[in-house]
């Protein structure tokens, strides 16, 4: 936040849009000492059921094996002497509830008069209301409100004799979704005020939601303006953000409904001759899924329209609204989150990056760059790279382009002292949070002949059988794959399918070679396909392991350390940060030991180095 003095309660409001406040609260009730007394009466009798005994020092007479009569006579006597302090009694017997136990709960949270007085000063056109005013009200005042209403709301109104009515209260003015609303309790800041706001909606069974109000605990509410409005702020983000994400979530997802619906028309519209060019022969020939190309077209339309739609949707007055908040008011890290991770967020981002094994291998997807491919059952597992382009298999003669693809180690911790271009990282991919890392020392050159075996197993194992069957939802092209596959495993078990009886050369590379299972049924490999990492992900790591392989190789400097300068700077050159040599300075030295064995050459040559 800037150093600058920050604007008061009247400009905090005046950029969400409020101009009225209704502050429902029993801190404006005289008390009612008669339905107090009935409350204590409830409290008491709802402990005794449950076989608790009050807490409250007044009440440290009511045991257990008092008899009735005499305990109805004691409690009255109790009450009588007590009715200033009742209040202080309820609060007590509420805290000893067990399905109502709230940490922070306590009377020394409540608003003093000075803080009441500080806030209402701020606010513009407060009208404060008890309970009971608020039901005489309520009728007349919902016709004043608008959208640029904020309503406060108390939760206990204790003081008149009740429990949580501010949740019914909230139900009741949150019906038509049109106001601000901010749910005032005394339980503790931060967390416990966002899960006190989860058990309310959840009680609310489906009336409220998360978006709709923000809670704000009495506790952080100084006596002057300044504590005041950091805590107003600090809500005011709260449900506006919620009410602008879920606002516009929802006037999005308006718009991209209609435009599916409008792009189903138009399909169908369309020349069923264009149609059958576009969907069908043009994804035959490019080794395409028809559905993926429907699927293109529907966010395709889904997108632009909503682009176009931003203005039209009064979506930017909001944004701005909600940009300039948070310009002037921050919203605290969550501990909770170092704890309990977003888990849904978290999902959806991974699920940007990858898709589940359960997923592509049950459509019998074709392999692709980006596949992830697991070790048997060990925790070993490596990603395909290879030319997204060749790996194609087109149209219905079963060709493509590349017979050899790149295996890269998968791990999920960066390898000590390693160079930052050697390693891509891909962050939070696993379910704890930590990254994915490639070590691009750590490949070899893998055979698509064998990989491919994944593509006719809808588990994902490399595996062909001699009984399999084609699958009638196969391109034409992969049919002809399978079945060339099936005609070249020897009869005689004791020989191996020249096409795929390796996985590769490279002898780093364990469990690289297939062999006989089911009585000599099954040629297998101990891989199986766990999942694809999506474009452009998959192509960022091939890039930079193509970057990597292919770095300039410089001769050695013969003449080190002949110049004056170099005994100065020897450190310097040694880790890479600059040349003295008399050659012009390089953003970076290669080492030695790659000079001849990283300079180029053959795919086999790029993937010289470790799988293990």
């Amino acid at each position: 936040m800037s150093s600058e003095k920050q604007p008061s309660i009247p400009d905090l409001l005046n950029i969400i849009g409020i101009d009225m406040v209704v502050w429902i609260d029993d801190d404006f009730s005289a008390g009612d000492q008669e339905r107090q007394k009935l409350r204590v009466r409830d409290l008491l009798n709802q402990l005794k059921a449950s076989a608790i005994p009050p807490s409250h020092e007044s009440l440290s007479g009511l045991t257990a094996d008092l008899p009735e009569a005499i305990r109805e006579v004691t409690i009255q006597r109790i009450l009588d002497a007590q009715s200033s302090n009742l209040v202080s009694i309820i609060e007590s017997l509420i805290q000893q509830l067990p399905q109502q136990t709230q940490a922070g709960l306590s009377s020394t949270d409540e608003l003093t008069p000075i803080q009441i007085a500080a806030l209402k000063a701020v606010l513009p056109q407060v009208r404060a209301l008890s309970h009971n005013a608020w039901l005489a009200q309520k009728a007349q005042l919902l016709q004043q409100c608008t959208e640029r209403t904020l309503f406060l709301i108390d939760r206990q109104f204790t003081k008149e004799g009740l429990g949580e009515e501010g949740d019914s209260i909230l139900t009741e003015v949150q019906a038509q979704r049109r106001y601000h609303c901010i749910m005032l309790t005394r339980i503790n800041p931060n967390e416990g005020a966002e899960l006190l706001r989860k058990q309310i909606v959840a009680k609310s069974e489906g009336k409220l939601k998360a978006s709709y109000f923000a809670v704000m605990s009495k506790s952080k509410i100084g006596a002057g303006e300044e504590d005041a409005k950091r805590e107003f702020c600090r809500a005011c983000r709260v449900v506006f953000t919620h009410q602008h994400c879920h606002r516009v979530v929802e006037k999005i997802g308006q718009i991209m409904k209609s435009a599916v619906d409008s792009t189903i028309d138009d399909l169908v519209d369309e020349s069923v001759y264009d149609l059958d060019r576009a969907i069908y022969e043009n994804s035959l020939d490019e080794g395409s899924s028809e559905l993926d190309v429907l699927t293109r077209i529907l966010l395709l339309q889904s997108r632009v329209s909503s682009q176009k739609n931003y203005s039209r949707a009064d979506l930017i007055p909001d944004l701005v609204r909600l940009r300039a908040l948070r310009a002037m008011s921050e919203l605290p890290s969550s501990s909770q989150t170092e704890t309990s991770p977003p888990a849904k967020l978290l999902q959806w981002k991974r699920e940007e990056a990858f898709d589940p094994g359960d997923i592509i291998n049950q459509l019998y997807s074709p392999l692709s760059c980006g596949d992830v491919f697991q070790m048997g059952d060990t925790n070993k597992r490596y990603v395909l790279l290879v030319q997204p382009c060749d790996v194609m298999v087109r149209g219905s003669t079963g060709q493509r382009n590349a017979n050899e693809g790149i295996f890269v180690n998968l791990q999920t911790k960066r390898p000590k002292s390693a160079e930052a271009k050697r390693i891509y990282e891909m962050k939070n991919m696993e379910p704890d949070g930590a990254s994915w890392f490639f070590d691009f020392l750590k490949s070899a050159c893998v055979s698509l002949n064998a990989l491919e075996l994944a593509a006719y197993n809808d588990g994902g194992l490399l595996q062909l059988s001699r009984n399999q069957q084609v699958q009638d939802v196969w391109f034409p092209g992969w049919k002809k794959r399978f079945q060339n596959a099936i005609n070249k495993l020897p009869l005689n078990t004791q020989q191996i399918p020249k096409s795929f009886g390796s996985l590769s050369l490279n002898d780093d590379l364990s469990n690289r070679d297939g062999k006989w299972e089911n009585n000599g049924t099954v040629w297998a490999f101990k891989f199986k396909r766990i999942g694809r990492i999506r474009p452009p992900y998959a192509e960022a790591i091939l890039g930079s392991f193509a970057a990597y392989h292919t770095r300039a190789a410089f001769d050695h400097d013969f003449a080190r350390g002949l110049w004056p300068k170099d005994t100065e700077t020897q450190g310097d050159e040694d880790s890479g940060k600059s040349s003295v040599s008399g050659i012009a300075p390089v953003a970076e030295v290669i080492p030695e030991a790659a000079v001849d064995s990283r300079a180029g050459g053959s795919p086999s040559s790029l993937a010289g180095g470790s799988a293990a």
